[in-house]
């Protein structure tokens, strides 16, 4: 027996610093990613054959938001990018669902990594915000949602 899905971008919610709905994304297939910036284990091997996993403590990872030129969202990111410009050492929460509940991303710590390039022609470009997170935790097909 097969299964059967189903998945909309618009109802996945991601929520900064426990207080800002993003919103305002731009077009594609990639605009929130969440990527670990490290290997959850190494392994040695030793010449007799043994092998050492060793498991990687570093759960920092980078989350890229492409926004619309207009979002409103890309006003929120901006009041955080320029307190922190300012010596305000703004550290905040992250919290992503995707819409049913099963797959969940949810950091304690983030920062803004840079201010994103900003670009003008004949259309008005989209803007691509890099974040960074010390404590990232992932869960796919949560079994909790319904």
């Amino acid at each position: 027996m097969s299964n059967t899905y189903q998945y909309s971008s618009r109802d996945g919610t991601m929520i900064l610093d426990a207080v800002h709905t993003v919103d305002g994304l731009a077009e594609g297939d990639d605009v929130i990613t969440f990527e670990y910036l490290s290997d959850s284990v190494i392994s040695n091997i030793g010449a007799g054959g043994d092998v050492t996993f060793n498991f990687i403590n570093d759960f920092r990872a980078r989350i890229t938001l492409k926004l619309a030129g207009r979002s409103a969202s890309n006003n929120f990111l901006s009041i955080l990018a320029n307190a922190q410009k300012g010596g305000v050492r703004r550290i905040f929460p992250i919290y992503f669902n995707d819409g049913d509940g099963n797959t969940l991303h949810t950091a304690s710590k983030a920062v803004i990594e840079k201010i994103p390039t900003s670009g003008f022609g004949q259309r008005l470009s989209d803007v691509s915000w890099t974040l960074l997170t010390s404590n990232l935790t992932t869960i796919y097909n949560n079994p909790t949602s319904s």
